[in-house]
């Protein structure tokens, strides 16, 4: 059998802004994440053989792609969600627990993307802010920008203790691991990063 996950009426709006760009599953295909590149990221739970909409995170009116890829760790418990047109001048992780997330400070220059880490037991709850420290213009990297890049990768191991996103505009000249990420001599030769 196949089943349909659908929006309730009330965020219907969402899927006028390509909902369903991204998807993921837990291992046991009891979690689902749907992404959407208009801004938005629904979330689905399976019981008794059906699956149930949660919630959904819309950040349509920030304008930052926001759902454009979508990862749930094997076990669905940690969510990421990315939004690759955000323009946040923050640099790093920031968790708000700890430290004061300001992602207030935007600049049009480095529209580089950040990934959102949610944390998924009974409610979805933010966790962390992830950008790369050494973020920067397209010139300088577009860390996470999957308009200019080839592509986006995102992906979470079992237990969401590793995150890995593809950096297909990173444009150091640098090989291997760890290598000098503040060179830019090799437009858009791609890395990724792992947290």
């Amino acid at each position: 059998s196949m089943d349909v996950a659908e929006l309730p009426s009330k965020w219907l709006d969402i899927q006028g802004k390509a909902y369903g760009w991204s998807v993921a599953l837990s291992d046991d295909g009891h979690k689902l994440a749907v992404g959407s590149y208009g801004g938005a990221a629904c979330f689905y739970e399976k019981s008794n053989g059906a699956y149930g909409f949660k919630t959904c995170i819309d950040k349509s009116d920030e304008n930052v792609s926001f759902g454009s890829r979508v990862a749930l760790s094997g076990d669905g418990k940690t969510l990421a969600v990315v939004a690759n047109q955000d323009t946040a001048t923050m640099l790093g992780v920031c968790d708000p627990a700890y430290n004061a997330c300001d992602l207030s400070n935007k600049d049009e220059e480095w529209n580089s993307g950040v990934v959102y880490l949610y944390a998924w037991e009974n409610e979805i709850e933010f966790r962390k802010y992830v950008k790369p420290s050494n973020s920067g213009g397209s010139c300088g990297g577009g860390i996470f920008n999957f308009i200019v890049g080839a592509g986006l990768g995102i992906a979470l191991n079992q237990d969401g203790s590793t995150l890995a996103v593809s950096a297909p505009t990173e444009s150091s000249n640098s090989v291997g691991v760890n290598g000098n990420r503040a060179n830019t001599d090799l437009l858009e030769s791609g890395a990724v990063y792992l947290y």
